[in-house]
């Protein structure tokens, strides 16, 4: 009973020290970040900071913050490579790299629990770095230049799927691979070949109706 006791104090003030520890280290984050990181939601907030590569957060930040950052928001910046390691932050479940103008990605696949990533109007040509998230359930590849989406169907939690507007090559490649996909409940496809045949469709009725 005794020894029970004194475990439970034990972990009550390893608790209270990490907590202290906390606020402490948020009072020295780097001068860039600084009210960008939200502790009652686990975000850190970087939306519109002209940034033009992702910050060394495994640097700029220490234990117990790292373990407390669950979502990382770098939606509308000029990141045009995304190389830093994020691996660092266990807990990160959610990563949007929106509206950038990212061609080169690398070390994102180290992510093991990422469940969310949002990767919409950028320059993305390739994703075969993906087959390692297999945790990922939302995946948005909206508006790039992807021309081959083979490897999503090795992504088994995978549950939400936007892909429309890429350069897709064979339209069949991508409908034999969601097949392959048990998990799929949502998906938003086109391309911009799609597109394009609509607005001749168009144009070709406006120009019957004119004769």
């Amino acid at each position: 009973m005794k020894k029970s006791f004194l475990l439970s104090i034990l972990a009550l003030s390893l608790f209270a020290l990490a907590w202290c520890q906390t606020s402490i280290e948020i009072n020295k984050l780097p001068s860039y970040m600084s009210g960008n990181y939200n502790s009652g939601t686990h975000t850190l907030d970087l939306r519109w900071k002209w940034l033009t590569q992702i910050p060394d957060i495994c640097r700029d930040y220490s234990w117990p913050i790292l373990l407390d950052i669950w979502s990382i928001n770098l939606w509308n910046n000029k990141i045009q490579a995304v190389n830093s390691d994020l691996s660092c932050m266990p807990y990160l479940q959610n990563l949007d790299l929106s509206y950038n103008r990212i061609s080169q990605i690398a070390n994102l696949d180290k992510i093991a629990n990422l469940k969310y990533l949002q990767l919409a109007y950028n320059n993305i040509t390739s994703i075969s770095w993906l087959t390692n998230l297999k945790n990922l359930q939302y995946l948005d590849l909206q508006y790039n230049q992807i021309l081959n989406f083979s490897g999503l169907s090795k992504l088994p939690s995978l549950g939400a799927l936007k892909t429309q507007f890429n350069n897709i090559a064979r339209k069949a490649q991508l409908s034999g691979m969601i097949e392959k996909m048990k998990n799929l409940k949502s998906l938003t496809s086109g391309s911009k070949q799609t597109v394009k045949n609509w607005i001749n469709k168009l144009q070709n009725m406006a120009n019957q109706l004119k004769k």
